[in-house]
């Protein structure tokens, strides 16, 4: 799968790591100038936490976290704090939601 990158420059595509399902949100705000992160979930259906770098020669990307559920939305008051809202087992399952704290670093 890939992620469209928006920069000054043209769109271009990004690929990212095996395994991801969807991506519910996305944050560059409070990070540093060259960060972003991602959420959403893996196809094994657990929440995914995904790092993405600018920069050259290339941009990449990190998966950093997992867990159960799905993430669908994502905040960062420093470059160090990030909270991530999601919901456990499925939206037709009725799962429970829950927050989760991210270190971004």
């Amino acid at each position: 799968m890939q992620i469209a990158v928006v920069d000054e420059a043209p769109v271009g595509q990004l690929d990212y790591p095996a395994g991801i399902a969807t991506l519910g949100a996305v944050t560059c705000t409070n990070l540093k100038a060259d960060t972003c992160l991602a959420v959403g979930s893996l196809s094994t259906g657990d929440a995914a936490t995904l790092k993405i770098v600018s920069g050259a020669p290339k941009t990449t990307t990190d998966l950093i976290g997992t867990g159960a559920g799905a993430l669908f939305g994502i905040s960062c008051r420093t470059t160090k704090s990030c909270i991530g809202v999601g919901q456990t087992g499925t939206a037709a399952a009725g799962g429970p939601p829950f927050v989760i704290s991210i270190d971004p670093s």
